[in-house]
């Protein structure tokens, strides 16, 4: 238990470490780029938005989530999973084509930070491909808005959004809806989104306490 204690601590160290240079690059262009303005706010009739999916609970939760977005505002759906999740993809388009939209979506996949029992040395450079992958998927895409709900997945995702506002790119925005199942603290990966996220929702008002910025407009799921 204790190795496997040490083995969870070393590879939350080395995401956070791989996090903590993003954040630096993104601290510089905001440096280089302080003096533009940001990007203008173009009205679309529609808003093209990723979401980003993990396994398990999580994309359950993001299916209920899912449940609140007007299709005909909020398309097209890009949809953004680990390459090894095998099971996300089918429940999509089976909600999809229940709403008739499935021809309003596209799935894209991007390499896992960790696997479960991966060592933390391999973890360093899966993390180096999993932010490759995704900086290229969301500067081809740029999107409107980035909804996503705590897979780790998300991290990197959420970063390259990021990274197309603060260089004046374009106007993404970032919806982080964390867990119905964190009720006294945020998951790891809301905190390293917190600073950055446009909108942070919480769905215990518990939290709203602990973290200002972080809203609580009622039980989503």
């Amino acid at each position: 238990k204790q190795a496997v204690k040490v083995d969870a601590y070393a590879s939350i160290t080395i995401l956070v470490l791989v996090v903590v240079v993003a954040v630096v690059v993104v601290f510089l262009a905001r440096l280089c780029f302080c003096s533009r303005n940001p990007p203008r706010e173009h009205r679309r009739s529609t808003v093209k938005t990723i979401i980003v999916v993990g396994s398990g609970g999580h994309t359950a939760e993001m299916l209920s989530l899912m449940e609140n977005l007007d299709r005909s505002r909020y398309q097209p759906f890009h949809f953004v999973l680990a390459d090894t999740d095998t099971t996300s993809r089918k429940r999509i388009i089976r909600k999809e084509e229940s709403k008739h939209n499935l021809h309003n979506c596209s799935f894209s996949t991007i390499r896992r930070t960790r696997e479960v029992g991966q060592s933390w040395i391999s973890t360093t450079i899966t993390s180096l491909f999993a932010l490759f992958d995704s900086f290229r998927l969301v500067f081809r895409i740029q999107p409107d808005l980035i909804l996503c709900n705590g897979p780790g997945t998300c991290v990197p995702v959420a970063f390259a959004g990021f990274l197309l506002y603060v260089f004046g790119l374009h106007s993404t925005r970032l919806i982080f809806c964390e867990s119905f199942c964190r009720v006294k603290t945020i998951s790891l990966s809301g905190k390293l989104l917190y600073p950055i996220a446009t909108r942070f929702i919480v769905q215990w008002p518990e939290l709203v306490k602990l973290y200002p910025r972080a809203e609580f407009i009622g039980r989503i799921l």
